[in-house]
């Protein structure tokens, strides 16, 4: 059975992140570089583009994010693929 993909990004289903450091401003943001094109969450605050680096070896990805934070930040996501094993592959991963 087919189906479609849309690669883009849900503005409203993002993960924010807060830090405020001892001697520093508080800041936050969603952790997403693409804000809305039609104005909507206008009062959040997008992560900076190009300020962070993406690396990938199957199958992990990750995403470091760089000059913005004090604390160090990386996203990693595990993708297994197993042929005939769907609940398997659904089971949560631990490193």
């Amino acid at each position: 059975m087919g189906g479609e993909h849309e690669f883009r990004a849900l503005p409203a289903c993002q993960f924010s992140l807060f830090e405020q450091p001892e001697n520093g401003p508080a800041q936050a943001y969603a952790l997403c570089s693409q804000a809305p094109e039609n104005g909507t969450l206008s009062r959040w605050s997008w992560y900076p583009a190009a300020q962070g680096t993406y690396g990938a070896l199957y199958p992990r990805s990750w995403f470091r994010y760089e000059g913005v934070f004090e604390t160090e930040v990386i996203c990693e996501q595990f993708s297994p693929i197993w042929a005939e094993s769907y609940q398997e592959s659904s089971y949560p991963w631990r490193s």
